[in-house]
């Protein structure tokens, strides 16, 4: 399954779950916030967009966010989350085909061109 991760670019950061919580209720479109203490997340929300939604989870430990999917409910969210953050988070796929700062990113439609600009980079970087 596709899904999207944002991550704080400081070795060995973590994000504070009450910010994230925040950031996604401070944001149109989630809904279902749950927090937990467990296994697998802490905190987890569901985002609507469209025809299209994406489970938003802070996983246990608390150094990543995992978004499921690509499509434009999982780029809204990383875009409403680092609105809502006070420093700058980097978003990387499943497949590593990209790995971006994403905190100058205010729309979707900028943040898949971003997204596209990168993989075509680490694609003509393999091929040489």
């Amino acid at each position: 399954m596709d899904f999207l991760m944002l991550y704080i670019d400081e070795e060995g950061s973590r994000f504070d779950r009450h910010k994230v919580r925040e950031a996604m209720l401070q944001s149109s479109g989630f809904r279902g916030l749950e927090e937990r203490d467990g296994t697998g997340w802490v905190l987890q929300g569901h985002l609507d967009f469209g025809d299209d939604s994406a489970i938003v989870r802070l996983v246990d430990g608390e150094e990543s966010i995992s978004i499921s999917g690509t499509g434009p409910a999982s780029l809204k969210a990383a875009v409403e989350i680092q609105a809502g953050m006070p420093i700058p988070l980097r978003l990387l796929d499943s497949d590593y085909s990209f790995d971006l700062p994403i905190s100058g990113i205010l729309k979707i439609d900028e943040l898949q061109v971003a997204i596209d600009r990168a993989r075509a980079e680490n694609e003509q970087a393999s091929d040489e």
